[in-house]
């Protein structure tokens, strides 16, 4: 296996450039010794959070923040041998609620997956957070519009590059899979909406969000998340938050002070309807005008191939990370997510207790988050790319990491990338219980990272390679084929149905209007 590490796709966003859009890295004649992962994008670190996966630097594993704000760099791998032709190229997106993570994770090694597929795979960086999303427009004035996409113009550049130079990898730049998980879902969700990308790409791998951060994020009483004037707010709020006295005392300011301080104001915050709720895309006539559902429908998917699902228990992660949230009544779950009409928050919990007969209040409430914030949104996405005609096949992934985290968020990864035993998985999921244990998680990841590779290659996830793998159907309105990853893989059809209907009747229809897109003339 080759990899190239930390090659520079633009110009550092430092100074005057900060919350401005990428400038592409001027050409360099030397050659570049790409050996190393580029840094990762300043961000805050939490409690017991091992900083040395992102950074080298020992100075920075005691701070309570790491990264830096030169961190546009991406990263390819690729198999040593030779073939005769070109080999199809994987992108990916990593997710981190668009404020953490990196491509340097091992989470999100490609090696296996490049190995096992042959295929080339890349990562990128992007500015995370308030440098790479958070709307200053109103703040800074007109020359910063657009500043909630400067994260989606970084992906954008990056594989703009990734494209164009594919070849001289050995990649095939007319084969082409972008491929997002959590926030990075969100964010190709976007890309794909902006039209950028249009033509470039084959098929897409949405995992575990669209659009974001909450659910739909729209309602008729509350209005739209992803609008400029909501932004603009989360800007201003922020800024007193921070203790900044104007704009231009914010980008005066060194960066590691603005998370200093920023990691200050979250200590003591529950992580999902803190950070993790601000830094979003929201509309904006420069990069995306229209969001990622209506993008749907005036064609943003069609001719494309897309694979997409969730895990059975999304907020499972979150639990780590707030035990005490199964302390919470469901009342006061259903009141912090926001984005539902007074209706709809009168009637949740009433609806979940029908639905989980014998599941406890603080259980109700993570069923509910879990519901609204992934398994709507997912559901509804391939809904409305099946009714345009788009090729789609969703999955469901069902593996538990323990009785309480259950089927969590971002369990299903080290089964993607065809490493589920090595010690990245073992910290993410837990080691295996014994061999017999680790034998199966082998056979899931052998089978999860096949459908992928077969999907990166052809757009479908053909399963004539994996004898002991069931087929896979493609999702259809009139049938809605879900494949089920777990110990034994199975096919059924719309599983969590009364669920996803309950939501898109109230949520959705209310909007969207029609139930469904219609097909293409």
């Amino acid at each position: 296996m080759e990899r190239f590490l930390g090659i520079p796709y633009a110009e550092p966003p430092l100074g005057s450039l900060r919350f401005k859009p990428p400038v592409p890295k001027a050409p360099w004649a030397e050659v570049y010794f790409a050996r190393q992962f580029g840094p990762a994008s300043m961000q805050i670190s939490y409690p017991d959070q091992d900083t040395s996966k992102f950074s080298d630097d020992p100075a920075q594993w005691e701070l309570p923040y790491f990264g830096s704000e030169d961190c546009l760099s991406l990263n390819i791998w690729r198999p040593a041998e030779r073939g005769g032709g070109k080999r199809p190229l994987f992108i990916w997106v990593h997710g981190g609620a668009n404020h953490l993570e990196g491509s340097r994770s091992p989470d999100y090694d490609g090696t296996a997956l490049c190995k096992t597929g042959d295929i080339v795979f890349a990562s990128l960086n992007y500015r995370l957070g308030p440098f790479g999303f958070l709307d200053v427009s109103a703040l800074g004035g007109p020359q910063y519009a657009g500043s909630s996409c400067n994260g989606l113009r970084d992906q954008l550049l990056a594989i703009e590059w990734i494209i164009e130079n594919a070849s001289a990898f050995g990649a095939d730049p007319d084969n082409v899979t972008l491929a997002g998980e959590s926030a990075g879902g969100i964010d190709v969700s976007w890309l794909l909406a902006s039209g950028h990308l249009k033509g470039r790409i084959k098929r897409a791998i949405l995992m575990s969000n669209v659009k974001g951060p909450a659910g739909f994020g729209e309602s008729a009483t509350s209005g739209s998340r992803h609008d400029p004037k909501i932004s603009q707010k989360i800007a201003a709020d922020l800024l007193e938050r921070l203790g900044f006295a104007d704009f231009e005392a914010l980008m005066q300011a060194d960066g590691g002070k603005i998370f200093e301080r920023l990691a200050g104001s979250a200590a003591n915050e529950d992580t999902i309807f803190g950070l993790d709720s601000l830094f979003y895309p929201c509309v904006d006539e420069t990069f995306v005008p229209v969001e990622p559902f209506r993008a749907i429908r005036q064609g943003a998917l069609d001719g494309l191939q897309l694979m997409i699902g969730y895990t059975n228990y999304e907020t499972g992660l979150w639990l780590a990370y707030n035990p005490d949230m199964l302390e919470w009544p469901p009342e006061k779950t259903a009141r912090r997510i926001g984005y539902l009409s007074p209706q709809v928050e009168a009637e949740v919990v009433g609806a979940y207790r029908k639905f989980f007969p014998e599941e406890a209040g603080g259980e109700l409430g993570m069923r509910i988050i879990n519901d609204f914030g992934f398994v709507g949104p997912v559901s509804q996405y391939a809904e409305e790319a099946a009714a345009r005609g788009a090729k789609v096949w969703m999955y469901r992934f069902d593996w538990q990491v323990d009785d309480r985290l259950k089927a969590m968020h971002s369990a299903e990864l080290p089964y993607f990338f065809a490493r589920p035993n090595d010690d990245a998985a073992c910290n993410l999921i837990g080691p295996p219980q014994d061999a017999e244990d680790a034998g199966l998680r082998e056979r899931l990841s052998r089978i999860f990272s096949g459908y992928v590779s077969s999907f990166v290659h052809t757009g479908d996830p053909d399963t004539r390679r994996l004898p002991d793998a069931p087929t896979w159907p493609a999702f259809k309105l009139d049938d809605r084929s879900v494949m089920h990853l777990a110990e034994h893989c199975y096919v059924s059809i719309d599983p969590d149905g009364e669920r996803r209907g309950w939501w898109h009747d109230r949520v959705y229809a209310p909007i969207m209007g029609s139930t469904v897109a219609s097909a293409p003339a």
